[in-house]
């Protein structure tokens, strides 16, 4: 069974297959829009015709015509039924020619030329072609352009030439139909020969700019298959047949298709039989009933591109169909597609729209195997397509290799609405958006790929990839039937059906890394598979769980005692809501208590504690959760203990290791049970300071409720080393306990004094430094190992500070930077510190500016330069410092002065990082001597610099034209003989003197250069090149570095050939020979040079062919000897008749063919008997 075309199953009249169908029972409508609403009210109907363009050549070849005059011009008229025709004859006529038709008689009814080229057919705007038709035989270049052609039901085909509209035939080639406007209207009852077009090419053409309105009637198709028409039908509007390419592109093509109540009527809007055509950037609108089809392609390497289409009707509408070929593109086109969305009651066809079909005659229908047929590696690509319908398939392929459906938007509304449909291939299907909106998951249909609702429907296929798609559907997204080693990635599906993926006795099936949205279920609960060989794995996203939580209402204390019963109550809920639950395992200490099932239907719980163990515990309830529900756990924390044993206890006490006698001493420590660290809070602590074995205080504080113990002692009066005592004399819980630490009082700090040393005066950007000393006041001892801080304030109001520390001998040194001018005050002083009281002094300082720096300037300028260049002058600003070292003076402001007869020029720039200064002067204009000099003019910090240097600036340089002569090619080996002439470009006066560099680079980019001749007193000069490599070279022609003219250069490109060489083989046999014998050959190739030297060609391929009774008996290829020669010997017994003997040289890019024959009589020896 072949593909549902025409189609629907093979218009479901041809099919003797498998099908059941009675074909008796299929009805179709007459319904047809009527002819006023064949243009879409969208588009503009209207094609703009413009005036005739002429061809032209060395003269104007534009011949007006009319009903009078076509005679005068070598145009035949030819009597044709009542009517007559037109005939033109390049054999006979001119050539090259434009006509331009002025009027049109009303009996003319075709128009044909033949044997011409370069002719354009055009006419005046308000010209009309009524029921003409035009035909074009062994033509080339041949131009229909301008043209308005109206065809009606009174049109009468010629018998004469041909019955199409517009007929190119297969002897012409090249033919261009541009900005023709044919508006056909052949309703049923128009007499219309088989298989007729209203433009049928058979050649290589080009329709451009065109537009087509066809109101017509669909015929049935003949689908014998032993029928040379097989796939015909009688109207065909637009057709193409042969080897050669036909581009069709940017025209507009309306038809409107009324059923001729046939069975099954059939239209094929476009149908393209030639290889390598383009149909591209058309508007195509198809309107009717039966089985209409926009576009059908049935060769290979077709591209059909950028096209809109819409097709209404009411039983099959098809978008765009490639019937057993490959190697197509199907690329960005748009389609949008009706038909009947209800059944025909009583119909066993059902209305479908095909958006892009791709069909394997080969292909049977049973499971694939790769290489039936000849389809193979056709791409269907970012094409967006609307389909509705009763049944849809946005893209459907029946067998065929290597497929690629890729990046397409599709989107299908109807009873069963598929997206991509794939019946025994192996594709690949990625990127694709698609969107299918149907009523019922499966329908009844003729078509072998059954009628479901679903994004991308693949079987009996293998190694499908399916990959990266978006498909939204009302059923399934993916629906695959006994597909083996097919790979599903990296999809996204949202459906409303039961699952996302249906998997139906598929084997060997990846389904991974998708994303995957089913009405109740998603990721891999969403994939439906028969089957157990299929990988089902790592698919988003993961059910959403239902949060679950338990909250014990009961308050339970922190301690309780042992072997109390503890009455605990809760309750479980899910999603905030209380539900039962299957259990809940509670844990003491890590260790299993009890499973406990729900008390109630509200999910209570109700636990009783038995406290038999002391100690600290956990007591946690585990909810282990499923595969809707979450784990959850609550965990209560209390201590049990023993009211009647006590426990250790223990004093951590923490004190500093001394303090200063009038400060508060801190008493910081915590009471806890020795063996869990248990804080013993409201216990009594009794609290002892003793210095020198007496008690010198003594108070009782209470534990909080974390054990600590918090205390401040005043030390007003003390001195000396301190025991703080803490008691704890137990309780009934606890053990007695004590602690204690010793603590340093130390008696208060000493006053100090310090001494400041610095200078009066400081220079900006100097170091100020600070010498000082510190000793105490009491006995004026040296104060070690103090910190001094450092501090000076700027005039300002800024300051900078430092931090040092005193040596052996209470001496510091500190060095502090002196940024700013003016008056600064210079302060130490002693931080707070353990052991000496805080103490500053402060001195005040004048910081002053630095004395101005010398400074050096120099400048570098050429001597002279030519009036128009650019004058260059360079120059640069140091300073030295106190050592006299030479720095660059960055950022300096320097005043270039140019001084001439003409005037003074005069700027200010500024130096760079590096001191230099670069400024350029526009000379053009200006002649003579120019002074220059640059001045700085100093600061409060450097001194002013000059420096001055001329420069003679000469006449202008004159700017010259280059004039060469050279050939379009050379030979190769000969010499490039090059002639040029220098003139002036503002007069053209010849320039003598001069010599020319010229240089030539090869296509294997070699370079040689050479000098002309110096030009003569007429400006000539001329260069000798070799030619000595194949292909193209650049040859420039300049003059540079020249003290009086300007550099210029010309370009030109010549091409280097090489001619082969002839030759001529000969071959040397006898004329007769007996049967048995040995037939001995021999042949000399020879090759002419360019002198008409003649030369053996050695080396060379000679192919020996012997043919016998129209049989080759021998072939083989032999190589010349150094002389060119071949000798060989044939056997010949067993052989009787008439030998030829060829020698053929097939030539190659040195040498040309060459070939010789001979024909030699081997006759049987006869028997003698002697007597």
């Amino acid at each position: 069974m072949t593909l549902i075309l025409s189609i629907g199953a093979i218009s479901a009249a041809d099919d003797n297959s498998t099908s059941k169908m009675d074909n008796t029972n299929v009805h179709a409508t007459s319904e047809s829009i009527t002819n006023d609403n064949l243009v879409s009210s969208t588009q503009d109907n209207n094609i703009k015709q413009s005036n005739p363009k002429s061809i032209k050549t060395d003269t104007d070849n534009t011949i007006s015509i009319n009903k009078d005059n076509y005679e005068d011009y070598g145009w035949i008229k030819e009597d044709d039924d009542e009517k007559y025709a037109l005939s033109y004859n390049g054999n006979e006529n001119p050539n090259n020619v434009t006509f331009v038709f002025e009027d049109v008689d009303e009996k003319l009814n075709s128009i044909a030329i033949f044997n011409t080229a370069n002719v354009v057919i055009s006419a005046n705007s308000d010209v009309e072609f009524n029921n003409v038709a035009f035909y074009l035989n062994n033509t080339t270049d041949v131009t229909l352009k301008d043209l308005i052609i109206n065809i009606d039901e009174n049109y009468v085909y010629s018998w004469i030439y041909s019955a199409n509209i517009i007929d190119v035939s297969e002897e012409s080639s090249s033919t261009t139909i541009e900005n023709v406007h044919m508006n056909c209207n052949l309703p049923p009852g128009v007499e219309l020969p088989d298989h007729f077009s209203v433009l049928k090419i058979e050649s290589s053409a080009e329709v451009i700019n065109s537009e087509f309105i066809i109101d017509t009637y669909s015929t049935e198709v003949d689908w014998d298959q032993v029928s040379p028409n097989y796939g015909t039908n009688q109207i065909m509007p637009i057709r193409t047949k042969g080897e050669s390419n036909v581009n069709f592109k940017n025209n507009v093509i309306y038809i409107n298709a009324t059923n001729n109540n046939t069975q099954f009527p059939t239209l094929y809007g476009i149908t393209f039989e030639t290889p390598y055509s383009i149909i591209s950037n058309n508007y195509i609108e198809i309107h009717g009933n039966g089985w209409l089809y926009a576009i059908n392609i049935k060769q290979d390497y077709c591209n059909v591109t950028n096209n809109e289409i819409i097709v209404t009707g009411t039983n099959y509408t098809g978008g765009i169909f490639i019937q057993d070929h490959s190697y197509n593109l199907v690329d960005n086109n748009t389609i949008i597609l009706e038909a009947n969305t209800e059944r025909i009651e009583g119909s066993q066809t059902e209305p479908v729209t095909y958006g892009i079909v791709l069909e394997n005659y080969e292909y049977k229908g049973a499971t694939y195997r790769e290489g039936i047929g000849h389809v193979i590696n056709n791409t269907i690509s970012n094409n967006k397509i609307t389909c509705t319908a009763n049944n849809m398939y946005g893209v459907e392929q029946f067998g065929g290799d290597n497929t690629k459906i890729i990046n397409n938007i599709i989107e299908t509304t109807g009873e069963t609405a598929m997206g991509i449909g794939i019946i025994g291939a192996n594709s690949i299907i990625s990127y694709n958006n698609i969107t299918v909106t149907g009523s019922s998951e499966t329908g009844v249909t003729v078509d072998y790929l059954t009628a479901k609702t679903a994004g991308i429907v693949t079987t009996r296929g293998l190694n499908a990839q399916i990959t990266n798609n978006i498909i939204s559907s009302t059923f399934s997204g993916i629906f695959n039937t006994n597909e083996k080693n097919d790979v599903i990635e990296e999809n996204e599906i949202t459906c409303s059906g039961e699952y996302a993926i249906k998997l139906q006795a598929c084997n060997s099936t990846v389904v991974t890394n998708n994303y995957l949205v089913a009405q109740e279920k998603v990721g891999d609960e969403s994939v439906y598979s028969t089957t157990e060989t299929n990988t089902i794995e790592d698919n988003l996203p993961e059910p959403e769980m239902i949060e679950t939580e338990i909250t014990i209402i009961s308050d339970i204390p922190d301690e309780i005692e042992l072997n109390d019963l503890i009455d605990i109550e809760g309750y479980f809920t899910a999603n905030g809501e209380r539900t039962d639950f299957d259990s809940i395992e509670i844990f003491d200490n890590g260790g299993s208590l009890e499973v406990i099932t729900s008390w109630d239907h509200e999910g209570g719980i109700y636990f009783t504690y038995d406290a038999s163990e002391v100690g600290e515990h956990e007591l946690s309830f585990v909810f282990y959760g499923n595969e809707t529900h979450t784990e959850t756990e609550s965990i209560l924390i209390f201590n049990v203990y023993d009211p009647y044993e006590k426990k250790d206890s223990f004093i951590d006490l923490i004190l500093d290791d001394y303090v200063y006698s009038g400060e508060e001493l801190e008493i910081s420590a915590t009471l806890y049970a020795l063996d869990d660290d248990t804080p013993i809070s409201d216990a009594t602590v009794l609290i002892k300071i003793i210095i020198n074995d007496t008690v010198v205080h003594e108070t009782q504080t209470i534990t909080d409720e974390d054990g600590w113990i918090l205390y401040s002692f005043d030390t007003t009066g003390l001195n000396g080393l301190a025991r703080v005592e803490l008691i704890f004399e137990g309780n009934d819980r606890y053990n007695e306990q004590n602690a204690y630490e010793e603590i340093e009082i130390i008696v208060n700090k000493q006053d100090v004094i310090i001494m400041l040393n610095v200078d009066d005066e400081y220079i900006e950007g100097e170091d100020i430094t600070v010498d000082g000393t510190v000793f105490t006041t009491d006995d004026e001892e040296a104060v070690m190992g103090l910190d001094i801080d450092i501090n000076v304030t700027y005039s300002d109001g800024t300051s900078t500070s430092i931090t040092v520390t005193t040596d052996d001998e209470g001496l510091f040194t500190a060095q502090l930077p002196a940024n700013v001018l003016g008056e600064a005050t210079i302060t130490a002083s002693i931080p707070e510190n353990d052991f000496y009281n805080t103490a500053d002094v402060s001195e005040t300082i004048e910081i002053i500016q630095k004395p101005a720096a010398k400074t050096f300037l120099v400048i570098a300028v050429d001597s002279e330069v030519h009036s128009g260049d650019i004058l260059t002058i360079a120059g640069q600003l140091t300073y030295f410092d106190d050592n006299q070292d030479e720095h660059a003076l960055a950022d300096a402001p320097v005043n270039i002065k140019i001084t001439m007869d003409e005037g003074v020029f005069q700027t200010i720039n500024s130096t760079d990082s590096e001191g230099v200064i670069n400024y350029e002067f526009n000379t053009t204009g200006l002649e003579g001597m120019a002074y220059v000099e640059f001045t700085f003019e100093g600061n409060e910090y450097y001194l002013a610099a000059s420096a001055t240097d001329e420069v003679e600036i000469l006449p202008a340089k004159q700017d010259l034209s280059i004039f060469i002569e050279l050939d379009d090619e050379y030979e190769l080996g000969t010499d490039i003989e090059l002639t040029g002439m220098l003139t002036l470009a503002e007069d053209d006066e010849p320039v003598t003197g001069q010599t020319v560099e010229v240089t030539i680079t090869y296509s294997d980019e070699s370079i040689i250069t050479v000098e002309s001749t110096p030009t003569d007193e007429e400006g000539y000069f001329w260069a000798t090149l070799p030619a000595n490599v194949i292909g193209q070279a650049t040859i420039f022609v300049s003059i540079t570095d020249n003290e009086q003219y300007n550099d210029v250069t010309e370009i030109l490109t010549t091409e280097i050939v090489k001619t082969p060489f002839e030759t001529s083989i000969t071959v040397d046999t006898e004329s007769t020979i007996y049967s048995g014998d040995t037939l001995e050959i021999d042949g000399i190739i020879l090759y002419t040079d360019n002198e008409d030297n003649e030369y053996g060609l050695a080396d060379a391929p000679v192919i020996l062919k012997i043919t016998i009774d129209d049989v080759i008996t021998l072939e083989t290829t032999l190589t010349t000897d150094s002389e060119g020669m071949i000798s060989y010997e044939f056997d010949t017994t067993g052989i009787d008749g008439e030998a030829y003997v060829e020698l053929i040289f097939e030539g190659d890019e040195d040498y040309l063919a060459s070939s010789d024959s001979s024909v030699v009589e081997i006759i049987q020896k006869q028997d003698l008997f002697l007597v």
